[in-house]
């Protein structure tokens, strides 16, 4: 057979010229649903481009009616969006399954991505979720964006932000992948077009405190009767690479051998840490603290306190730093680290992340930081070369 020279063409071992149309289906074979490439014929009337282009729309014609059709259809295999975000939901927001403090399968945290999901399901709850297209994406980004913020407890009312939206789209393209996975959905509608989803439009945080405004909030909470575990909070966020949720989880047990195996909130694994001399400190006079008061328990929490959110905003107010949160912490003990000279590699390790770049956003470099880099390249070379 040699090699037709119009598109769409099969010219058969007696001359006679096809319109050929593939396409796929999803096909129930013992219980597994296995996505099949099929081929339909149709007789060209006539040995021209026009007669293949007539026939392989006809073929196209009587695919669509034949999709439109009622059929019946395996009962696991999903049709509408609700259906497939339902699959989502039972088989990727589970439990993490953890072994050996490696996570398997499942995920820690799922209350926001179910918050997400909430909304797509309103959006297109019973659509066919085959047919929605990345027009439909397109337009759920600019409502999205022009949907408000309401605080569930004040009220007030406040522009969507860039980084909100996209973590919407970034959960209903994870639920498009599941279906293409799944063999459901041969193309994910979010690769359509260009990508809808843009960090390079999400705000970056980069707030930093004094040095001066670092000692005023430590002598203000070391002084705290209320809130005594807000001192060691904050000494163990700014010298210990703290996600929030790993410091609250922290037991008194962690720390006996003089260094920590934390447990990663976000993926599951365990990194290695050894305590400052600040951190050590802030401990032993944490420690004599809570024997005092009666709560020390050897395997008791660390804080005893799952948030020091409160506090933590009353100190900002008397420090004149109430944009300041308890998180960006974490960001400050990654840039002071830089600043010190820590190989960026080791600042990754601490920080627990993955990838550099995740590493990269954490860090506040400055112009003045910038400018630092080219003096040293100066001593460098001078050094080197003997160049002034």
């Amino acid at each position: 057979m040699r090699k037709p020279p119009i598109k769409n063409l099969v010219i058969e071992k007696n001359g006679d010229w096809y319109a050929r149309l593939k396409y796929t289906e999803l096909v129930e074979n013992n219980g597994i649903i296995e996505q099949k490439v099929r081929e339909k014929r149709k007789k060209c009337v006539a040995k021209t481009a026009a007669s293949v282009k007539l026939a392989y729309q006809t073929l196209k014609d009587d695919r669509a009616a034949a999709l439109k059709a009622p059929t019946l259809r395996p009962a696991n295999i999903p049709l509408t969006f609700n259906e497939l975000a339902d699959y989502y939901e039972s088989d990727v927001l589970s439990p993490a399954v953890i072994v050996n403090g490696v996570k398997l399968s499942g995920k820690v945290s799922v209350k926001d991505e179910i918050n997400y999901l909430r909304l797509l399901r309103d959006r297109w709850g019973n659509k066919e979720f085959a047919k929605i297209t990345f027009t439909d994406i397109k337009v759920l980004r600019r409502d999205l964006f022009a949907l408000p913020v309401v605080s569930p407890v004040k009220g007030i009312r406040r522009a969507r932000s860039a980084s909100n939206v996209n973590h919407y789209l970034k959960t209903a393209r994870q639920i498009f992948n599941y279906a293409v996975e799944s063999r459901w959905l041969d193309r994910n509608p979010f690769k359509d077009g260009k990508s809808l989803i843009q960090p390079s439009l999400e705000v970056k945080r980069h707030q930093r405190w004094t040095a001066d405004e670092e000692r005023r909030a430590l002598d203000l909470a070391a002084k705290s009767d209320r809130s005594p575990h807000l001192y060691p909070a904050i000494i163990f966020m700014c010298d210990g690479f703290f996600r929030p949720g790993e410091l609250f989880s922290l037991k008194w047990s962690d720390l006996e051998a003089g260094k920590l195996l934390i447990m990663q909130t976000k993926v599951q694994r365990y990194k290695e840490f050894f305590l400052t001399k600040r951190m050590r400190t802030a401990a032993d006079e944490w420690k004599r603290k809570q024997k005092a008061l009666g709560l020390y328990k050897p395997d008791g929490l660390f804080l005893g306190v799952s948030s020091v959110k409160t506090a933590w905003k009353v100190l900002m107010k008397h420090i004149g730093r109430p944009d300041l949160h308890f998180h960006d912490l974490r960001h400050e003990c990654a840039t002071k680290a830089l600043e010190a000279g820590v190989p960026l590699p080791y600042i990754q390790k601490l920080l627990g992340h993955a990838d550099i770049k995740t590493t990269m956003v954490y860090l506040n470099i400055s112009s003045a930081d910038i400018g630092g880099a080219v003096e040293l390249m100066d001593k460098m070379n001078e050094k080197r070369l003997g160049t002034a």
